[in-house]
């Protein structure tokens, strides 16, 4: 239906829409609506929203597209999270793509795709999503003050591994990260000396503020089964912020959403793990 009206989106299951997507706390009409499992955030169905609490869905004892309520008793007994798509103005890494061959495509030097993206090799990995142009497509960091001088070079490179895999202890793309790997990693690939830890270990070394710059750390606890700090993800301002979960791999949040307004935390000052 989407791609009916021109809107640039892949051919995706319903859980990779949902990674796909960005966290909105305040839907429009257009925006699609996810129906989670409540304790495994398992992505149940989705519709798109038209406002009033309705959504047209095909799913769910409907032999047709039909206008649903999230007040049904089948829907309602599920969470619900609402993203919105916008066009997105890159390119998603294909097997056997190379940076040569994409600058090629889209007429754009290899020099200036790697510095919108801040890629410090001509290597890619398969799922990369390449900001092709100048004005970045989720602008969250843009006029923010930098947390660190890299800070926004890390955010960019951060941003080319939304829908990469989460697996727990992980902290490499290519095999899985678990969210204090992924803040490993993109730092690490930035040159940035940081220690591999956890998301508590990253808690207890950081100093404790209310007013983040982008780039500094968002912390969460009692996430999951677990109880502490048990979740971190990069702040990138307006209140957004880029992590990895087990359900949705890396992707954007909202910290006014339901459930990470409830767990927060505090916001942590990153500067401070750097050696």
């Amino acid at each position: 239906m989407l791609s009916r009206q021109n809107v640039p989106v892949d051919r995706l299951t319903v859980d990779g829409f949902y990674k796909q997507g960005m966290d909105t706390a305040t839907p429009k009409t257009g925006d699609i609506i996810f129906f989670l499992e409540k304790d495994s955030l398992k992505v149940v169905t989705a519709g798109i929203y038209v406002g009033n609490n309705q959504f047209v869905n095909s799913g769910y004892g409907a032999e047709t597209v039909q206008v649903r309520s999230t007040t049904e008793d089948y829907f309602a007994k599920y969470q619900v999270a609402y993203k919105t798509y916008t066009p997105k103005g890159e390119h998603i890494v294909q097997t056997g793509e190379t940076l040569k061959s994409i600058s090629e495509n889209y007429s754009i030097s290899m020099s200036t795709i790697k510095s919108r993206n801040a890629l410090n090799t001509d290597e890619l990995m398969q799922g990369q999503y390449l900001q092709l142009y100048s004005n970045p497509l989720y602008p969250f960091y843009v006029n923010q003050e930098a947390a660190y001088d890299k800070a926004y070079d890390v955010i960019k490179y951060a941003y080319t591994l939304r829908g990469f895999t989460y697996v727990f202890g992980g902290d490499d793309p290519m095999t899985g990260m678990d969210c204090s790997g992924f803040i490993y990693w993109v730092m690490k690939e930035q040159g940035l000396s940081v220690k591999r830890g956890s998301a508590e270990d990253y808690f207890s070394l950081v100093p404790k503020i209310d007013n983040p710059k982008a780039g500094d750390l968002v912390f969460f606890s009692d996430t999951g089964t677990r109880l502490g700090v048990t979740h971190v993800g990069i702040y990138l301002g307006d209140g957004r912020f880029l992590h990895t979960t087990e359900n949705a791999g890396v992707h954007i949040s909202n910290l006014s959403s339901g459930y990470f307004a409830e767990k927060f935390e505090s916001f942590g000052q990153v500067e401070s793990l750097m050696d």
